[in-house]
């Protein structure tokens, strides 16, 4: 699962134009893999989508070669090497909410297992979020390399209950995600303990964001 590069108008997009510091990135057209910096190459928004369709279309020719079933999804794209994935296709721009849709899916066509490799704690949110429509043996797999810790989503939502598991979402944007800030002066362990003490009504507006004011 790739992001997308082609959103104008997102805080990704905002995100990085900052960090180029008002340089203009160079755009380069990807036909093979160039033997130019990382950096550099990766510094344009149009290289990276380039990018994505070239090793989105190595890896489906690896795959046919091999003979292995293999999803890919890039930009708006989804193509499969043994179904038609049309159905899963989708325009959003963070792959984190494409790798949940298409857990989401394997575990719809009757999947008994079902992992999902990210380095990326909102990724394990969401699927705590979506664990009751998931299959049961479905694990969050994490790490760099060979290092990769396994963890199993059911014991997980069992210990927090149903009604803490809705609420995950919001009390992690809240208490700082990765594109949001936190409440000064308090980490996510603070927050945490005020979380798990925290009343039905309170849960009950961090499920349905639209009530968080009247809950609180």
């Amino acid at each position: 699962m790739f992001d997308r590069y082609d959103v104008t108008d997102s805080l990704k997009t905002f995100t990085r134009q900052k960090k180029q510091g008002g340089q203009a990135p160079v755009a380069y057209h990807v036909t093979d893999i160039a033997k130019v910096g990382m950096k550099c190459q990766l510094s344009h928004t149009k290289t990276k989508s380039e990018l994505t369709a070239y090793l989105a279309e190595k890896l489906l020719e690896k795959a046919h070669q091999e003979q292995k079933h293999l999803v890919v999804a890039w930009g708006s794209e989804c193509l499969a090497t043994h179904q038609n994935v049309v159905h899963v296709g989708s325009s959003h721009e963070e792959a984190d909410i494409k790798l949940v849709l298409h857990a989401l899916a394997a575990s719809c066509s009757g999947a008994t297992t079902v992992h999902v490799y990210s380095p990326d704690m909102d990724v394990l949110v969401l699927l705590l979020r979506r664990y009751p429509e998931l299959c049961q043996d479905t694990s969050f797999v994490t790490g760099v390399g060979q290092n990769h810790r396994i963890i199993e989503l059911g014991a997980i939502y069992s210990a927090l209950g149903d009604k803490k598991t809705a609420a995950l979402p919001s009390f992690h944007a809240l208490s700082g995600a990765d594109v949001t800030g936190s409440f000064s002066g308090n980490g996510k362990i603070s927050c945490w303990k005020v979380f798990n003490n925290a009343s039905e009504k309170t849960l009950t507006g961090l499920s349905s964001p639209g009530h968080i004011r009247s809950a609180i």
